[in-house]
């Protein structure tokens, strides 16, 4: 392989369009068009795994803290049963008044209270999801890996240096192989949050057993 085209690798941040699809060398390995994998350069992979767990422990929230934050137009319910079980919200809430709509009342959600974001801003009424339209459990998978059925995500415990090429350029940042066996699918570390996003919905959609599994949190 000659030099040139060893820095077309290796020196991502000049290149103007995307690079060829069947270029290799020999310390980055071609995953698609729009993304290659470095072997030879550390990156900051455990530090996104840890920040990934912190979106996983329960924030410890009451419904008397919850109550005191948000909205009064609602009725704050809590589910002690729910209080140690994985998926379930221990604590929702509904509307005081009825909702028309051309005259015909509305079913009442009953949004649930998200048991692992933490409140960073004022806004703790966003961290309300409705059911009846599946925001709550598209949360749950796609924030905390955590499916209905109480299967939780696998995550990878090794990540490699990678680039990716966004919104026309490229930028630098971790990335990984799905761990489970026989894929050998891989994802980037993505800007936004933890950065897994796009690989929890591939777990969701390609992995995810339909059989139940255990959906009590673990004892510590």
């Amino acid at each position: 392989m000659d030099t040139a085209s060893n820095n077309y690798v290796t020196q991502p941040e000049k290149f103007k369009v995307a690079p060829f699809p069947f270029f290799l060398c020999e310390y980055c390995q071609k995953i698609s068009d729009t993304c290659y994998f470095c072997y030879n350069r550390p990156c900051n992979f455990i530090r996104k795994l840890q920040q990934f767990q912190l979106y996983n422990q329960p924030n410890g929230f009451t419904i008397d803290n919850v109550v005191y934050h948000c909205d009064n137009d609602y009725i704050y319910e809590e589910n002690v049963d729910n209080k140690d079980r994985i998926y379930d919200p221990q604590i929702t809430r509904c509307k005081i008044e009825d909702e028309f709509v051309n005259g015909k009342k509305t079913k009442k959600d009953h949004p649930g209270f998200c048991k692992y974001c933490t409140m960073y801003d004022e806004n703790w009424d966003s961290n309300f999801y409705e059911r009846n339209n599946s925001r709550y459990r598209g949360h749950m998978i796609n924030t905390h890996g955590i499916h209905p059925n109480g299967a939780i995500c696998k995550m990878p415990d090794t990540g490699y240096f990678c680039y990716k090429w966004v919104r026309n350029h490229w930028f630098e940042t971790s990335g990984f192989f799905c761990p489970y066996p026989n894929c050998n699918a891989a994802f980037a570390i993505g800007e936004k949050g933890h950065g897994f996003h796009e690989y929890l919905r591939h777990w969701s959609k390609v992995h995810v057993k339909l059989e139940p599994q255990s959906i009590m949190l673990p004892t510590i």
